[in-house]
């Protein structure tokens, strides 16, 4: 069976790049399981874990693990976030296609099994910057970020390990502190770093406007926020 039958979304499709080959997997909130069956029909582990808390998620995984005849390679099991997951029983967790508050939230329940993990690859569709705070605020190390595109949407893919960060200004929560180093050898930026610092630009642009005009702002609501677009127009 070709793996290439299945068509990942942009968004999946870079979430599979950042997995290392040979490692045990679980992709956490799976859904249909697409991620699941890739990897294995590509041979980039022979041991994945489809989870998901809802019936109707699971039966689609197991369906999707059946039309391509993996079950030897994926499994699919019933967990609440992290928590159905033992210290130590898989190398990499994705918790991917869920809000940041949520992402932090399943990440906060179960620190042993997040932290024993040799990688977690954690795609927010909201609230980025507060998941951010939290892996700092936690115990986790931002290793790298990238960013892949949908439609007109630009999503933030971030790899973690657990591990003392170093001293980051709240302002780059906003940001991603990883997506601003230039990268060896070539010393670029991701693709689409240019694209994702003018929406965010123009985002930051709305809510200081926004800020400065309202009765309620804070003080330090304004500054935090005219810090931001300081540093995105420098970029």
């Amino acid at each position: 069976m070709n793996y290439e039958l299945i068509k990942l979304t942009p968004r999946l499709h870079a979430i599979a790049e950042l997995i290392p080959r040979g490692k045990s997997i679980a992709d956490i909130g799976t859904d249909h399981a697409y991620i699941p069956a890739y990897l294995a029909l590509s041979g980039i582990s022979a041991k994945i874990i489809a989870a998901d808390i809802l019936p109707g998620p699971l039966k689609s995984a197991e369906a999707t693990v059946a039309k391509y005849n993996r079950g030897n390679a994926v499994s699919v099991r019933q967990s609440d976030g992290l928590q159905a997951f033992s210290a130590g029983e898989v190398d990499v967790f994705i918790i991917a296609g869920m809000g940041g508050v949520l992402i932090s939230e399943i990440l906060a329940k179960s620190p042993k099994a997040a932290k024993r993990a040799e990688l977690l690859i954690l795609q927010p569709m909201t609230a980025q910057d507060k998941l951010r705070k939290f892996l700092y605020d936690s115990g986790y190390k931002i290793t790298a970020e990238t960013l892949a595109k949908e439609g007109s949407k630009i999503y933030n893919i971030l790899c973690c390990v657990a591990g003392e960060e170093t001293a980051c200004p709240a302002e780059y929560f906003h940001i991603g502190a990883r997506l601003i180093e230039r990268r060896p050898p070539d010393g670029l930026r991701p693709p689409l770093f240019e694209e994702y610092i003018a929406k965010l630009t123009a985002k930051f642009e709305r809510k200081l406007k926004g800020l400065q005009s309202g009765k309620t702002a804070r003080d330090g609501e304004i500054a935090e926020a005219a810090r931001v677009l300081e540093i995105l127009r420098s970029l």
